[in-house]
């Protein structure tokens, strides 16, 4: 009698010491078997006619989690559909808001200042906050959807963060709780203005969720991000730590912004931190996007890092792989919109705010008005939906270029392979199977 299963095309093994660390891609489930179990299951027990009927519950665990399908399962139908799920019917909201494009800072690499982005130095208006705080009544009292999350971008947001970030985010938190909707406040900062009092702020918002960057250690960090040549590291770890220690159950991810000199001395940083305070911290390694990868097939200095930091439990986040997410980016979504200062509306934080790149403008009766020939080429589908992509064998663990980079290569503004997420990876698929299996402690 012939099979009625097969195993599934996206499944990433890697033999590591004495274990067989074992990914499936489009369920990013992750099992780590001993050798022997291994050999035995997949080598010999599946591959005879019996096994479901004499192991039926392994049988029954292994098709949940999708390592073995049926021989009628279509796996990139069953890709496509998780990602038009994700995008289409996820009705937590996510609403990005830039307070001011202006920074504190004026780092050599900062995309606002690179793609000579017109920007006056000011402030977002009262006016076009009091349209923003109609389009949150508006969304969270409509039955379309179940959250809010807030997100706050720029510039720097704190520079204005009671004018604007406080004032937007306790009215959300208010019209949230009237309606029982879901609620989460997160910002990207540089982290150098945060203060005891803002501090005690952020817990009257729920303002939990932080993304902070740092360069490196301390001599690094203070030749790139600086205050008018005034060192910042020094008041940016301080506020980290207090973070950690006075914000209710903070989350807060320490991007690193790295060139080929940054992680040499990495231990530094790290060693900044108690155990207690490394609980509630993640690391996202992100290269420098002016600065070329290396051209070996990974990136030894940034592995090492990376292992540093799993030695010293901390999390390590990955920038291109993304099991199980179904999605490249949050701005993907279609119950995404980011609100600039000026009340003009887009898709992408990391292109120019300009009027190619604008899809909509924020209403004085709290409405957006969408472009819909911008908004209709972007979702009319699937963002992966390449030939490069569908012959992929890792598509399900990076789901294709962005849809804004996704929308370049199709109008013929890039060529693919500056658009690939992994091939611009510095770190292989088995290096990431190891880091990731040691930050779930399967390893």
């Amino acid at each position: 009698m012939e099979n009625r299963f097969k195993l599934c095309k996206y499944n990433y093994i890697h033999r590591y010491r004495d274990k067989v660390i074992c990914l499936n891609g489009i369920t990013g489930s992750f099992v780590v078997f001993k050798k022997l179990e291994y050999d035995t299951i997949f080598n010999k027990l599946i591959k005879e006619d019996s096994f479901p009927i004499n192991y039926p519950s392994l049988y029954k665990k292994l098709l949940e989690l999708k390592f073995l399908i049926t021989n009628e399962f279509d796996e990139i139908a069953y890709i496509k559909a998780q990602n038009n799920n994700k995008i289409f019917l996820d009705t937590y909201y996510w609403l990005t808001i830039n307070p001011t494009i202006d920074c504190n800072f004026n780092c050599w690499y900062c995309i606002v200042e690179d793609s000579n982005t017109l920007h006056e130095k000011i402030r977002m208006p009262d006016n076009i906050i009091g349209d923003v705080k109609m389009y949150v009544k508006k969304l969270i009292s409509s039955n379309s959807i179940n959250g809010i999350h807030l997100d706050w971008f720029g510039g720097e947001p704190l520079l204005f963060f009671n004018e604007v970030v406080y004032p937007i985010s306790k009215y959300t938190l208010i019209e949230a709780k009237k309606t029982n909707r879901l609620y989460s406040n997160h910002i990207t900062t540089n982290g150098y203005l945060i203060n005891k009092k803002i501090i005690k702020q952020f817990n009257e918002i729920k303002l939990n969720s932080f993304q902070i960057t740092l360069d490196g250690n301390e001599e690094k960090h203070n030749k790139v991000r600086n205050d008018n040549s005034k060192p910042t590291y020094r008041q940016i770890i301080k506020n980290i730590k207090d973070i950690c220690n006075f914000v209710k159950e903070p989350r807060i991810t320490l991007r690193i912004n790295y060139d080929k000199n940054t992680l040499l001395k990495i231990d530094s940083l790290i060693n900044e931190f108690s155990i207690n305070e490394k609980e509630k911290i993640s690391i996202n390694f992100q290269r420098v996007w002016q600065v070329k990868r290396v051209e070996d097939d990974e990136n030894e200095l940034l592995k090492k890092s990376i292992n540093k930091c799993i030695a010293n439990n901390i999390n390590v986040l990955h920038y291109g792989f993304k099991p199980g997410k179904y999605y490249t980016c949050y701005s993907d979504k279609y119950n995404h919109a980011v609100i600039n200062y000026d009340g003009k509306v887009y898709k992408c934080t990391a292109r120019d705010y300009n009027e190619k790149n604008c899809v909509g403008k924020l209403t004085e009766n709290g409405k957006i008005e969408w472009i819909d020939d911008k908004i209709y080429k972007r979702f009319s589908a699937n963002h992966f939906d390449h030939k490069q992509c569908m012959k992929c064998k890792i598509l399900p663990l990076c789901y294709g270029p962005c849809s804004q980079n996704s929308l370049e290569f199709k109008n013929g503004v890039t060529e693919f392979s500056n658009i690939c997420m992994l091939k611009n990876s510095e770190i292989n698929l088995n290096s990431y199977l190891i880091t990731e299996a040691k930050n779930r402690k399967l390893i």
